[in-house]
C-alpha cells in the first residue's frame, strides 16, 4: 500500500505543463556567496546533498567542504585540520526561484555570527527529510578517521524545518551498546567513522557504513534524542578451494557498503556492497520484519563492480545500475534482479556510454515521461546531461547538453567556462526541473536548472500522465499524444514510436491497428501499406490467406457462382441456375428445379398440365399451383392461371386436364370441381345445368331426381303455394269451413267453402265434402261447426234451406227448448191468451185477455182475438178462454160489452 500511495502522490504532484515539452533548456542559478560559500576562499565549499521537502515547494541544499587530497604535501594532520567544520543549509523557493533562507551550523564567532550548533563534520555524504516530524537530517563522514579533538567525528545533525533551526548533533561514537563488528581490536568501531549511505523507511532511518568489518544501523530520528534502535552485521559463507584440492566453507563479511535505496512499490530496502574487485552484492531487507538474517536476502550482481548509482523505475518496474571506473555502463534488472536485455531486438544486456564522457556519477529517472537523465560531471569540458529513452535504453545524442557559461575577464574578453562536478542532483516533477548542484569541488558557484523533456516517443499525454502507447498506437514526438496507426500501418508493440507499413497481402484499415491483417480468402493486395484488399471478381474465388497476387483468384466451375471477394464457389440454391458463374437466376415461371448445378433455365422442369406457377425459383412440383376448382389446364409449363379454363355448366373437373358430364340427377355450374346432387324439392334439368324446383301444389322428398321424374301432388283438401317443397308437410290443409276433393292445389283460394247448413271442422278431412248439419242445428257458409237452433226457433226441413238457418216460431207460439227442427215444436198460446212476438221462448210471452174479454182461439197472435163479453155479462178475471165464462149480471143489473162489473 505504501508504494501505491507514493505513486499517487507522485502523479498528483506532477504538472502536466512540462509533459508536452519538446525541448530541454538549461539555465543557471547563481549560488549566493557569504562568509562560508565563496569562490575566492579555500578550501572549496560545494554541496553534499540536496533534498526537496515533500510538503512544500522548497529545496534544501546541504553544503560539503572539499578536503585536502592525499599526496606529498598533505598528511593526515593537515587533512583533519583544513576542513571548514561548518555546514550551511540553503532554502530555495521553487515557485519564486530564489534562495529565501539559510541556516549555518558551526561554532559562532566574529566571522560566523549566525552560526549555531558548534563545530562538526562537514564532509556530508547523505541527507533526507522525515515528512511526519518535518525534520531534515544530514550525515557527516570522518573518512580520514580524525581524532575527536578535530571535531570531525561522523555523526547526524537534525534541523527543525518549521523554525529553520538547529535541533542537535548526534556523535555516532557516543551511542551506548554499539557493536564492534570486528573480531580483532584494531578494527573495532572503525566503521563508525565511515557512514556512506542512508534511507528512510517506515519512520526509521537505516544507515550503512563502509569498511570491511561493518554493518547497518536502524535509527529513530523522531524522538527527542536520536535512538539506535537496532544494528546488524551480515556474515555469509563461501566455498574456498584449498591448494590440496579440498573445499571448505569460509565466513565472509558483507562490507564496503556504498549505497542504499528503497523500492517504494515492494517496501524492500537494499544496501550495496561494492569493494571494487569482486562482484557487487545487494543485501535485501524487509524492514517490516525483525532485523535478523532470516529476513534478508543476498543478491549477486554478476560481473558488476564500481557501481556509481542505482535507481528504481516504479512505472516500468525496473532497476537501473550504473557501473564503471573510467567509462560507464548501465544495466537494467527486474524486481527479482533478473538482468534484462536492452530491448527486444538484441541480446546485449548493458548500455555502453561514450568513452569520452568518462564516469556517469549518477542518473535520475523520470518515471512519468520514460526518460533517464545521465549526469556527466567529472570529465573535463564534457560535463553535462543526456537523455536515455527507458523504452529501449537508447541514448538520444541530440539531447546531450554541456554545462557552460559565458564569462568576461578584466579586459572585457568573453570566453566560455565549462562547469564540472555538477552531480548533486534532484528532480522536481512539480515544475518539471532537474537541478544539478556542484559537489565540494565547486568553483563557478552555479546550479544548473535543466527543463525536463515531455513524454518520450512511444508515450503520450493522458490525464496529466505519460501513458505508454498501447499496441496499435504510436508517438513519434516528444511531449506528444499516443495516436492510432494510420490506415495501411500497424504496430504490435507497446510504446511504439512509429508504425510499420503493411506488406503485400496484408492491410490495415485503421480499425485494427495492432496487426496488419491478412487479406482474407477471396481477396489480395499487391501493394505495400494497403488500407484495404482488392477482391476477387464475381465468378472467381481464392482460398489463400494473405494473398499478394490476383493469380490466386480462380474461376468457379460450371454450375457454381461466387460474389466478389469469396473464398469458395457455391451451388445455386435449388430452384435457381448459375448464369455466367456470377449470379443465380430463378427458374422461370411455370418451371421448377430440385437439382443443384444447373447452368441454364431450360434445365428447369415444367409444371404439368393442370398446374402453373406464377412465382420464380420454386423447387418442386408440389409448389406448382393447381388450377382453381372447376378449372383444367391446357398447356405444360404454364406461368399463370390464365392457362386454366373453367369446366362448362353440367360438367365437373374429373382431373386437372379433363371435364366430365354430371350424372342424371346432378348439376354443376361453370367451373365446378364436382357435380352437386339436386336436393329434395328439386329436379335436375335434362342438361344437368340447373335443379328445377317442384311447382306449387307439389313436393319432392328425395335427392337426385331427374327431369323425367315427377314431383308428388298435395293430397285432396291440401294446397302448397311455394315451389321447391321438400316434403308433404309443405302441403297445408284447406282452412276449416272449406274443402276440395281435388289434388295438387296451389293456393288456399282453391279451397271451396262449405255452404250454409254444412260445415268442416278441424278434425274433418278437408278432401271430402262438407258435412250436413244435424236436425235442430244450422250453419252459415264456411262454418267449422253446426250450431243448435235456440229456443224460440227451429230448423227447417226444406231441402233447399235445410239447416241453413233456424226459423222463428210464429207469433202466438213459443218454444222453450233449443235444437228443435220442426214448426210443430212451437207451442200455441192457450185460448184466453195471445202472443204477437215471433221467436218467443217462453209461455209467459202469451198475454192473457183482459177482464171483460175472452178468447177461445189457441195460438192467437193479436189482441183482436180477445172478444167482448156480451152485454148483460161481465168478466172480472183475465184470460177467460170461453164465452161461457162471461158471468151474467144479477137481476136488476146491466152491463155493456166487455165490462168487468155490472151496473145498476
Amino acid at each position: 500500500m505504501l508504494h501505491l500511495l507514493w505513486l499517487m502522490l507522485f502523479f498528483n504532484m506532477c504538472k502536466s505543463s512540462y509533459l508536452s515539452s519538446n525541448r530541454s533548456n538549461v539555465s543557471y542559478i547563481a549560488i549566493p556567496e557569504d562568509e562560508l560559500i565563496s569562490r575566492s576562499k579555500w578550501p572549496r565549499v560545494g554541496f553534499g546533498c540536496a533534498i526537496k521537502s515533500p510538503n512544500t515547494n522548497h529545496i534544501y541544499y546541504v553544503t560539503s567542504t572539499q578536503t585536502m587530497g592525499v599526496g606529498y604535501y598533505y598528511n593526515k594532520v593537515q587533512q583533519c585540520q583544513n576542513s571548514k567544520k561548518y555546514v550551511e543549509i540553503l532554502k530555495y523557493n521553487l515557485e519564486n526561484n530564489i534562495f529565501e533562507d539559510k541556516l549555518l551550523i558551526g561554532q559562532q564567532s566574529a566571522e560566523y555570527t549566525f552560526a549555531q550548533g558548534n563545530l562538526g563534520n562537514d564532509n556530508i555524504v547523505s541527507c533526507g527529510i522525515d515528512e511526519n516530524s518535518n525534520i531534515l537530517y544530514y550525515i557527516g563522514n570522518n573518512k580520514y578517521d580524525c581524532e575527536t579533538n578535530y571535531n570531525f567525528d561522523s555523526g547526524l545533525v537534525r534541523i527543525n524545518l518549521q523554525t529553520m533551526s538547529f535541533i542537535d548533533r548526534t556523535n555516532f561514537r557516543q551511542f551506548p551498546g554499539i557493536e564492534k563488528f570486528s573480531p580483532n581490536s584494531y578494527h573495532e568501531y572503525k566503521y563508525i567513522q565511515i557512514p556512506t549511505t542512508s534511507v528512510l523507511s517506515d519512520n526509521y532511518l537505516w544507515l550503512g557504513f563502509g569498511g570491511y568489518y561493518t554493518g547497518i544501523w536502524k535509527l529513530d530520528i523522531t524522538t527527542p534524542v536520536v535512538q539506535l534502535v537496532d544494528q546488524f552485521q551480515y556474515i555469509y559463507e563461501i566455498e574456498n578451494n584449498m591448494m590440496t584440492g579440498e573445499t571448505h566453507k569460509q565466513d565472509v563479511y558483507f562490507s564496503e557498503i556504498k549505497k542504499s535505496f528503497k523500492n517504494v512499490e515492494t517496501g524492500l530496502l537494499y544496501f550495496l556492497q561494492d569493494n571494487g574487485y569482486g562482484d557487487s552484492l545487494l543485501l535485501e531487507i524487509n524492514g517490516s520484519l525483525p532485523f535478523i538474517k532470516n529476513n534478508t536476502r543476498l543478491i549477486t550482481l554478476d560481473g558488476l563492480t564500481r557501481i556509481s548509482d542505482i535507481e528504481v523505475d516504479t512505472f516500468l518496474k525496473k532497476i537501473y545500475v550504473v557501473t564503471g571506473a573510467l567509462t560507464s555502463e548501465i544495466y537494467q534488472y527486474n524486481y527479482d534482479f533478473d538482468r534484462l536485455p536492452l530491448n527486444e531486438n538484441c541480446n546485449i544486456d548493458f548500455l555502453k556510454m561514450p568513452t569520452d564522457w568518462g564516469v556517469i556519477t549518477n542518473i535520475e529517472v523520470d518515471v512519468n515521461t520514460g526518460y533517464i537523465y545521465a549526469i556527466i560531471s567529472t570529465k573535463y569540458d564534457n560535463s553535462g546531461v543526456v537523455k536515455i529513452n527507458a523504452k529501449d535504453m537508447e541514448i538520444e545524442m541530440d539531447s546531450y547538453q554541456i554545462f557552460s557559461i559565458e564569462e568576461q575577464n578584466s579586459n572585457n574578453y568573453v570566453y566560455t567556462s565549462y562547469l564540472n562536478n555538477l552531480n548533486i542532483s534532484l528532480m522536481d516533477f512539480t515544475y518539471g526541473k532537474l537541478f544539478l548542484a556542484p559537489n565540494s569541488n565547486n568553483y563557478y558557484m552555479k546550479i544548473a536548472s535543466v527543463d525536463l523533456m515531455g513524454c518520450s516517443p512511444g508515450r503520450g499525454i493522458k490525464n496529466d500522465f505519460c501513458e505508454i502507447c498501447e499496441r496499435g498506437k504510436y508517438s513519434e514526438s516528444h511531449g506528444g499524444f499516443c495516436e492510432y496507426c494510420n490506415p495501411g500501418y500497424s504496430s504490435d508493440k507497446l510504446q511504439s514510436i512509429f508504425c510499420t507499413k503493411c506488406i503485400p497481402g496484408k492491410y490495415s484499415n485503421g480499425v485494427n491497428t495492432i496487426y496488419c491483417d491478412d487479406c482474407p480468402k477471396g481477396y489480395y493486395s499487391k501493394i505495400e501499406g494497403g488500407i484495404n484488399c482488392d477482391y476477387c471478381l464475381k465468378g472467381k474465388y481464392s482460398t489463400v490467406d494473405g494473398s499478394d497476387t490476383i493469380e490466386d483468384c480462380l474461376e468457379c466451375e460450371p454450375g457454381k457462382i461466387s460474389d466478389k471477394g469469396e473464398d469458395d464457389c457455391i451451388f445455386c440454391e435449388i430452384g435457381k441456375w448459375a448464369s455466367k458463374r456470377i449470379s443465380c437466376i430463378n427458374c422461370p415461371k411455370g418451371g421448377y428445379s430440385y437439382s443443384l448445378g444447373l447452368v441454364s433455365g431450360i434445365e428447369c422442369s415444367k409444371c404439368p398440365i393442370g398446374k402453373y406457377s406464377d412465382e420464380l425459383g420454386i423447387i418442386n412440383e408440389n409448389e406448382c399451383k393447381e388450377c382453381a376448382e372447376g378449372y383444367i389446364g391446357l398447356v405444360e409449363g404454364a406461368g399463370s392461371n390464365d392457362s386454366c379454363i373453367k369446366c362448362d355448366r353440367g360438367k365437373y373437373r374429373e382431373d386437372l386436364n379433363l371435364c366430365k358430364e354430371c350424372v342424371p340427377g346432378q348439376i354443376s355450374g361453370r367451373g365446378f370441381e364436382e357435380c352437386q346432387e339436386c336436393p329434395e324439392g328439386k329436379l335436375s334439368d335434362m342438361y344437368g345445368i340447373e335443379c328445377i324446383a317442384c311447382e306449387m301444389g307439389r313436393y319432392n322428398n328425395l335427392r337426385g331426381l331427374t327431369h323425367i321424374d315427377i314431383c308428388k301432388k298435395c293430397k285432396a283438401g291440401k294446397y302448397s303455394n311455394i315451389s321447391g317443397a321438400v316434403d308433404e308437410n309443405a302441403c297445408n290443409d284447406c282452412p276449416i269451413g272449406k274443402f276440395n276433393v281435388e289434388i295438387g292445389l296451389i293456393s288456399k283460394d282453391l279451397c271451396k267453402s262449405c255452404i250454409s247448413g254444412k260445415y268442416r271442422g278441424q278434425t274433418n278431412n278437408p278432401g271430402e265434402n262438407c258435412i250436413i248439419c244435424a236436425n235442430g242445428k244450422y250453419s252459415e257458409k264456411e262454418s267449422n261447426e253446426c250450431k243448435l237452433c235456440p229456443s224460440g226457433k227451429y230448423s227447417s226441413e226444406d231441402k233447399e234451406n235445410k239447416f241453413s238457418f233456424c226459423f222463428d216460431c210464429p207469433s202466438g207460439r213459443y218454444n222453450e227448448i233449443s235444437g228443435q227442427h220442426s214448426i210443430n215444436v212451437c207451442k200455441y198460446c192457450l185460448s184466453g191468451k195471445w202472443g204477437s212476438k215471433v221467436s218467443s221462448k217462453y209461455e209467459t210471452d202469451c198475454i192473457e185477455c183482459q177482464v171483460g174479454f175472452y178468447s177461445k182461439i189457441e195460438g192467437a197472435s193479436s189482441l183482436d182475438t180477445c172478444l167482448y163479453c156480451p152485454e148483460g155479462t161481465f168478466n172480472d178475471e183475465t184470460g177467460i178462454d170461453n164465452l161461457n165464462n162471461c158471468k151474467k149480471c144479477s137481476v136488476g143489473m146491466f152491463s155493456g160489452e166487455g165490462v168487468s162489473i155490472c151496473s145498476y
